[in-house]
């Protein structure tokens, strides 16, 4: 009563076979599909089809969805003096960040890299808005002096604030005067997986004695540095109309916002490959910024309890091989 079927035995016997050899062939195909994945990639002109946008029809759909989202999602913080929608189609623009936009964020949370996206100029343009050539070859030519940083890589950010090693922008004020009467203003802020923001600007390496390029000591990296605010307050002086542009997914401390001299302001968080579209759109009035702040923004982010709670931790006894990082939780 208690033995099996002889038949049932041989069966059960083969199906444990097939799965012991099942198994194996997984794990052979998953070290093989790994080691050769270039091979392969090369072989089926995947990377061939990535860089083509692959399915043209999916691509250029998938684009067109981006600069709407990114219309839709703008949030109008302020606007006076009937600053927007713009009564000009030509306009100045300052800011390192103009010519070096935050698409996304690092890591996992990048886009697919700068080539990838429409910079601000081809966007504005391809909506009827011209941006001062002057003043965007200037940007261009100080973005070369920067240092090159890798979005895809899971340690923050490039926090520097290169508009301090922008200053001679302001010899080209009257050339901009002249150009238009209406300036935009970008200032961006980097971030994503792998370290927090800077809670002090103005901290140096102890080894090397260097620190980030324009930061404030006693100033966090979601407040304006001395750099940004001189910039900002010379373009307020020199010109009719100065909107903002704030380019950052962060709850950055916005009370630079309310100056007299400030008419409008937008937040356009990380727009992507294709959201400066978007945002034209909004600026010339084709398009409502319908969107929210999904969080409050304090004029001073010491004031929440969770801030005491951040800092740029490193492990000192860590080989790196991705990051040392680490954060408390609390």
């Amino acid at each position: 009563m208690g033995l099996m079927h002889p038949i049932k035995k041989v069966y059960g016997a083969i199906g444990l076979s097939l799965c012991v050899v099942l198994a194996m062939g997984t794990t052979v195909a998953n070290v093989a599909l790994a080691r050769y994945q270039g091979t392969i990639s090369s072989t089926l002109s995947v990377r061939k089809q990535i860089a083509q946008g692959g399915d043209t029809k999916t691509y250029q759909a998938a684009r067109k969805l981006t600069a709407k989202m990114a219309s839709e999602g703008t949030t109008l913080l302020k606007n006076e003096n009937n600053a927007l929608p713009l009564t000009t189609s030509k306009v100045n623009v300052f800011g390192y960040a103009s010519y070096n936009l935050v698409y996304g964020g690092s890591g996992s949370g990048s886009t697919s890299g700068a080539k990838y996206n429409d910079n601000l100029k081809q966007s504005f343009a391809a909506q009827g808005i011209s941006v001062n050539p002057d003043l965007w070859n200037y940007y261009k030519d100080k973005s070369q002096q920067s240092s090159k940083w890798n979005v895809f890589s899971p340690n923050g950010g490039d926090y520097n604030i290169y508009d301090a090693k922008c200053t001679d922008v302001t010899t080209h004020m009257a050339k901009a005067k002249a150009y238009s009467d209406t300036a935009l203003v970008v200032f961006s802020r980097a971030g994503g997986e792998g370290a927090d923001l800077p809670q002090d600007m103005g901290v140096k390496d102890e080894k090397t004695g260097k620190g980030l390029v324009g930061g404030d000591k006693g100033k966090t990296y979601l407040q304006l540095q001395d750099a940004e605010l001189s910039l900002l307050h010379n373009v307020e002086k020199n010109f009719k109309h100065v909107v903002v542009l704030i380019n950052s997914s962060h709850a950055m401390e916005l009370g630079f916002v309310d100056e007299a001299g400030v008419d409008a302001a937008l937040d356009i968080a990380g727009p992507g490959a294709t959201g400066m579209r978007g945002v034209a759109e909004v600026l010339k009035g084709d398009v409502n910024p319908s969107g929210h702040l999904v969080d409050t923004y304090a004029y001073d982010v010491k004031s929440a309890p969770s801030y005491y709670n951040m800092g740029n931790n490193s492990y000192s006894n860590y080989t790196k091989n991705m990051s040392d990082k680490y954060a408390y939780f609390e």
